[in-house]
């Protein structure tokens, strides 16, 4: 039985059955959309619900109907205006795509009503660490200030 024997069968020459870990795909993650929306504080949901369908359209996120489900969230929508939605529970694809999305309309969303509700405002630690916009905290107020003047009646 030497090097040469050819009577053994030779595993080398087959294709790997697994991949190593590395290498194998990341784990893909499901969540439904009434779980990831519970715990949202209701100025951070309108621009999610209301852009929802234009993101399945272009790729930013992966989901299909919970067949049968449906879930309510009260929602402060961009006019400073609470409302209750019904809403259809979807089964979605958790990856960095979708967490970029939803992080992103969140923080619009809350600037965006903060414009008309809400306390304006913020610490040095929430602008270092990027939880706060400063330019937009100013745009809120800038825009909120502007609401609130008195409007000047002109004179024909």
């Amino acid at each position: 039985m030497g090097a040469e024997d050819k009577s053994f069968f030779n595993f080398d020459d087959l294709p790997a059955l697994f991949t190593p870990a590395e290498e194998q795909p990341p784990r893909v993650t499901f969540e439904r959309l009434s779980r990831l929306l519970k715990p949202l504080p209701a100025n951070e949901c309108h621009l999610i619900l209301e852009q929802f369908t234009a993101a399945l359209l272009e790729g930013h996120i992966r989901a299909v109907p919970f067949l049968g489900r449906t879930f309510t969230k009260t929602v402060i929508d961009g006019a400073g205006h609470k409302t209750q939605h019904v809403i259809q529970d979807e089964l979605i694809e958790v990856d960095k795509t979708f967490l970029e999305w939803i992080k992103r309309l969140r923080k619009a969303a809350r600037y965006q009503v903060l414009v008309h509700v809400g306390d304006i405002g913020t610490t040095e630690e929430r602008l270092a660490s990027g939880e706060d916009d400063f330019q937009a905290l100013l745009q809120a107020r800038l825009l909120r200030l502007k609401a609130e003047q008195p409007r000047k009646r002109s004179r024909a």
